[in-house]
């Protein structure tokens, strides 16, 4: 009996001991007793690591300059995907897509989901190496996990998919000096960015030794932004229709150049215009008061101004040159089919066009160049159009490029309308000596090349070598797709 009392006593204090908090240490451990040692024999804990992408297919090029050309002065002026802030514009989210995580013995160990706009995120574990996803008929997308994994407060990094069958292209190598090599990947079917490589997929070597790579991240970055000069032909030519399309090609350029502007980042880029027909001019504050009579609100006024030196990073200030480039903007006293871009107001001018004669292209092209001197950046690119031959200047191709690779300036080269209206040769060969690239295209494309041009610049690899190489090295720079090598060499300045 006196056990059986000693029993429920000790039963009634573990009650009052549970009932007061007072049954563990907070360990889940009781208390006065010493916690268990770990069971060694038990697992660990699996380790994981947070990642994040966006991924897309870039748009056609046509197709896109089709639409931009037919809604120039609305759509044109809209991000492409507006639900989307994270997609690029002239690309399509991938939506809906398995992102498979795998080891290094290729056994998948996680799988996220990407949403309606492409973004996926989340943890998977730390034995994961390589993300795998297909999108459809598109080209896989294969990447290493580093290149998912993002720093805290920065965006999902975007990733493209390639179009069936297409290859890259290095369109873009340029030197910037102290081991900088900017260089831009684009595919030889959309011509747009190729999004998200890693640093294993290029090489560099000198003489066929290879150099290391320190690192490599996106030109765009904020410590590397762009200086762009566009040169726009506004010779007698340009009045003419384009195909079908009922529009001149002054309409179509002159939407094409809002078109590379909308990339840009205002107070980071700058960009400046040449226009030109046998006239050269760089359009700055002075050629703004000298040759047009200004209106705002109905009022006359001094002058346009937004730069001294005709290069601004006051992106919204260009949209009346380029607005003024087009004969048909409603500019020009508030006639014409195509209305102005939002950011050009009420301003207006009276008077009638300046432009229409002969074609000054290599002296224009030399303009641009001469303007990016006053460039507050690194990265410093011309594009340079023409929808004919060259037929009034003091240049020439050999002097064009001689002045670009001093100055360490790639040259886009840009034929607009049929082979036989352009000197072919000398713009490639202006285009592939200063380390640019050279395109000709017809009709509305010149609107989806230039998104084209927007987003190589947007987009441009920094690759910081870890032994600079030295002047007059030739680089030879390579991009590894599948077993195949696409490579370009570059004149180290």
């Amino acid at each position: 009996m006196r056990e059986f009392r000693h029993a429920v006593l000790s039963l009634l204090a573990v009650a009052v001991l549970a009932a007061c908090g007072g049954s563990d240490d907070g360990n889940g451990t009781p208390a006065g007793m010493a916690p268990a040692s770990p069971d060694p024999s038990a697992p660990a804990a699996p380790k994981t690591v947070a990642v994040a992408g966006v991924l897309v297919q870039p748009q056609d090029s046509a197709a896109r300059g089709i639409m931009i050309v037919r809604q120039a002065g609305t759509a044109l002026r809209k991000p492409a995907s507006v639900a989307c802030p994270e997609v690029p514009d002239g690309y399509d989210p991938l939506a809906a897509l398995a992102v498979h995580f795998s080891s290094a013995d290729g056994t998948v160990v996680a799988t996220l989901t990407t949403d309606a706009c492409g973004a996926f995120s989340g943890d998977v574990p730390d034995t994961a190496v390589q993300a795998h996803a297909q999108p459809g008929s598109l080209g896989a997308i294969s990447r290493p996990l580093s290149s998912f994994i993002v720093g805290a407060g920065a965006g999902k990094p975007p990733v493209s998919a390639l179009p069936a069958n297409a290859t890259y292209v290095l369109s873009v190598v340029q030197d910037l000096g102290g081991g900088k090599v900017a260089l831009t990947v684009t595919d030889d079917k959309t011509g747009k960015a190729v999004l998200g490589l890693a640093a294993a997929d290029f090489g560099f070597a000198v003489a066929g030794t290879a150099l290391l790579l320190g690192a490599l991240s996106y030109g765009a970055s904020a410590a590397q932004n762009a200086s762009v000069a566009m040169v726009m032909d506004a010779s007698g030519s340009m009045f003419g229709a384009v195909g079908t399309t009922g529009k001149s090609a002054l309409r179509i350029a002159g939407a094409a150049g809002h078109v590379l502007l909308d990339g840009l980042r205002s107070g980071a880029d700058e960009a400046g215009v040449v226009i030109f027909d046998s006239k050269v001019e760089k359009i700055d504050d002075a050629n703004l008061a000298r040759n047009y009579n200004w209106y705002r609100g109905g009022a006359a006024v001094a002058a346009y101004r937004f730069s001294a030196s005709g290069l601004t990073q006051d992106i919204a200030a260009l949209r009346p040159v380029v607005d003024l480039y087009n004969d048909d903007s409603q500019i020009y006293g508030g006639n014409g089919p195509d209305p102005v871009h939002p950011a050009t107001g009420d301003w207006q001018i009276r008077g009638g066009y300046r432009y229409g004669g002969t074609t000054a292209f290599y002296a224009a092209t030399q303009a641009g160049l001469d303007l990016l001197d006053a460039g507050v950046n690194a990265r410093r690119i011309v594009v340079a159009m023409t929808d004919g031959q060259n037929n009034v200047s003091p240049y020439s191709p050999a002097s064009v490029i001689g002045a670009a690779q001093a100055k360490g300036v790639p040259l886009y080269t840009v034929a607009f309308g049929r082979q036989g209206d352009v000197n072919e040769p000398d713009m490639q060969k202006m285009a592939a000596d200063t380390g640019g690239e050279y395109k000709r295209v017809e009709g509305t494309d010149l609107a989806g090349l230039f998104q084209s041009i927007q987003t190589g610049i947007r987009f441009q690899y920094l690759a910081s070598l870890a032994t600079p190489p030295v002047s007059g090295d030739v680089l030879t720079i390579t991009v590894r797709q599948g077993s195949a090598q696409i490579r370009r060499d570059l004149q180290i300045r």
